[in-house]
């Protein structure tokens, strides 16, 4: 969450989903005692799950790129 408000606070996250925009303006910042932030809606009619997905996918690109998968040296195997 911090990296998404980081990105959109310096304008290098933009889109065009009137949906997204939606589900984003129903979301509210929950902090623990740690100031970790995790997104929660208000009301169970306000939907987030946009959002949700927003920050999985921007989680695993700021992941470092694996060297190595075992698929790429073996291939899938199907029993």
């Amino acid at each position: 969450m911090k990296e998404l408000e980081a990105r959109v606070r310096a304008g290098t996250f933009q889109h065009n989903d009137p949906v997204l925009t939606w589900m984003v303006s129903n979301v509210v910042c929950h902090y623990d005692n740690k100031d970790n932030v995790y997104p929660r809606k208000d009301r169970p009619e306000n939907k987030i799950d946009g959002v949700i997905a927003l920050l999985s996918a921007l989680n695993r690109y700021m992941q470092p790129e694996e060297e190595s998968s075992i698929y790429n040296k073996r291939g899938l195997t199907v029993a």
